[in-house]
């Protein structure tokens, strides 16, 4: 332990009920885990201590993120039913809910909302907005979030199916980025600036694309390929989703394009059969020489059954077999057969939202504020 948790722990044996000791520990912890597991208990007990916004918001967005506590978005709810003045608390409360849309079950994602549940990101996406204002206007550099609650309103509207919102708060996200970049003028720097601005551009491009709308994709497709953040198989993927497969083909060339691609490789599949027939024959002899490096590591496992993670690494290494053999007799399947099955897949569970990062009121190393103010 160094000074500053020592001193923290002195003062708090004199004083153990000071929640804002209590929220000082806890935030050492988070940042220093290898010291101890001791951020959620002292989360805790600062909530115990005093149940006010901060340390109600640290503990409900902290045991969400970290630790996917089922009650947290109860706590959460908490914590706006006191009307907090700073953004933080509704930005949270927007990222737990967008995270909450979608588990997985077999890796297969499962949709879970309602139009209420788009409905409320967008009503407490608005506020932070609305919290948001003030605070730039107190302080002289824009904290510059602005485009982030833009981009998910209108991931909400487009999940509600009211494209024409969704449009005009896509188009709002876009533009503020921009300026950001122009001015300078924003806590995040250009490289951000500019992933940020490629994700927007790519949801616009995909409600293009699911509106049936071909040219107005292609134009966007174009500044997305411009963008320093641009992906051959993103580019690749979306031109397949409008029909171009020779251009899609082209761009993946020289790429390692995984199964999961599947627009990717129905593009090179109607472009060139043949193409398409040789990478396939690459990937099965790849993930041939993956099984059996697998079950080399089952052997080898198998030869020291005592060590003390043997079970734990048994399941992983079955885990990683079971794998390969699904991927290897799918990818024989598709060579026996010679088709390549249009994928059925929704663009818009493809739409992104975009997260803000750490919103704990005192956490320093994100430059945080301090206090509901």
């Amino acid at each position: 332990m160094n000074d500053i948790v020592n001193n923290l722990l002195t003062q708090l044996q004199q004083q153990p009920d000071n929640d804002q000791l209590l929220a000082s520990l806890a935030l050492y912890y988070m940042q220093h885990p290898a010291e101890g597991d001791k951020d959620l208990e002292y989360l805790k007990k600062a909530y115990q201590a005093n149940p006010s916004i901060e340390n109600t918001h640290n503990l409900a967005f902290w045991s969400f993120f970290e630790y996917g506590a089922d009650d947290s978005l109860k706590l959460q709810q908490q914590v706006l039913q006191l009307a907090p003045h700073s953004y933080y608390p509704y930005a949270a409360y927007a990222q737990m809910l967008i995270s909450n849309e979608v588990t997985f079950e077999d890796i297969q994602p499962i949709y879970h909302y309602q139009a209420e549940d788009y409905q409320a990101i967008i009503a407490v996406s608005h506020t932070a907005l609305e919290k948001l204002e003030r605070l730039n206007q107190s302080q002289s550099q824009a904290d510059g979030s602005e485009f982030i609650f833009y981009n998910n309103i209108a991931y909400a509207y487009a999940k509600l199916g009211n494209y024409l919102q969704a449009f005009t708060y896509f188009d709002k996200s876009e533009n503020h980025i921009k300026a950001l970049i122009n001015t300078g003028n924003s806590q995040y720097v250009e490289p951000v600036l500019n992933e940020h601005l490629y994700s927007v551009l790519l949801n616009k491009i995909r409600l293009h694309i699911l509106m049936g709308d071909k040219q107005q994709a292609l134009n966007l497709l174009k500044d997305a390929q411009d963008n320093d953040e641009s992906c051959a198989l993103d580019m690749a993927s979306l031109y397949a989703q409008i029909g171009e497969y020779d251009r899609a083909s082209d761009l993946v060339q020289t790429e390692e394009v995984h199964e999961s691609w599947g627009w990717i490789w129905y593009a090179i599949y109607n472009s060139d059969k043949q193409k398409w027939r040789e990478r396939i024959g690459i990937n099965i002899e790849e993930q041939q020489a993956d099984l059996l490096e697998y079950q080399n590591d089952m052997k080898a496992l198998d030869e020291h059954p005592n060590s003390h993670d043997y079970n734990a690494k048994l399941m992983e290494c079955q885990q990683d077999i079971e794998y390969r053999q699904v991927e290897l007799e799918m990818l024989q399947s598709l060579l026996a057969n010679d088709r390549q099955p249009k994928p059925q897949d929704n663009i818009l569970n493809d739409l992104r939202a975009m997260y803000i990062g750490c919103l704990l009121f005192g956490c320093q190393c994100h430059n945080n504020l301090l206090k509901d103010a």
